[in-house]
Order: C-alpha cells, then structure tokens, then sequence
C-alpha cells in the first residue's frame, strides 16, 4: 500500500511506491527503489512536490521495521535450501530480500 507524501517529508531509506514523473511525463525514477541523498536532490531539481511511497516497511527514522524484515525472511527463507548461519550469510539474504522487492517478486509468489 503506497501513500502521497511531500518531498520535505522524505526520508533516506524509504521506498518509492509509484515511478516518479516531471512535468514531460518523463519517468526520473522507477518506482520500488530506495530513496537516497540523490534523489532527493533529484526531485526539488525537477519540482517534484510529492510522491508516493509504500506504508509500513519504515520507522521515523528511516530504519526498516523488525517486523517486516522478520517477514521478508520468512518469505525468501521458502526460496533457499540453507539458513544464514553468519553476518555474511544475512549479508546475502538481505541482498536478496531487497532484490525481491525491487522486482516485486513478493506479489507474485505469494
């Protein structure tokens, strides 16, 4: 679920719910990417006043929810044979977690 939120109110490390657009109707940014300093930069240089974003993956603080996480691993643990057993090993899960993601793969293998 996305919601409209205003530029000023971005924080690094939310998600882009929807592609973001300029006045041309050209696309700046694909949609389900992570926001960074870049982007942000990127927007008030076109104008952008608002965009959406998903609901849910992140804190106040721009820090991902345990509790999504939790589930995400859960979701791409069905895909994987192994547990990560080590900090390289989640490395690599959340890697894949945020691959997933990106490419909306959540949606359809649920």
């Amino acid at each position: 679920m996305t919601k409209t939120t205003h530029i000023d109110s971005l924080l690094i490390g939310m998600q882009l719910g929807a592609p973001v657009k300029n006045k041309f109707n050209q696309v700046l940014c694909s949609g389900n990417i992570i926001i960074e300093e870049k982007h942000l930069k990127l927007f008030k240089t076109w104008g952008i006043q608002n965009v959406e974003i998903v609901e849910g993956d992140v804190n106040e603080d721009g820090k991902e929810n345990k509790s999504v996480l939790n589930e995400d691993l859960k979701q791409l643990s069905k895909y994987f044979n192994w547990e990560p057993a080590n900090d390289v090993e989640l490395d690599l899960f959340e890697i894949a977690r945020r691959r997933f993601s990106e490419l909306n793969i959540w949606d359809e293998k649920k």
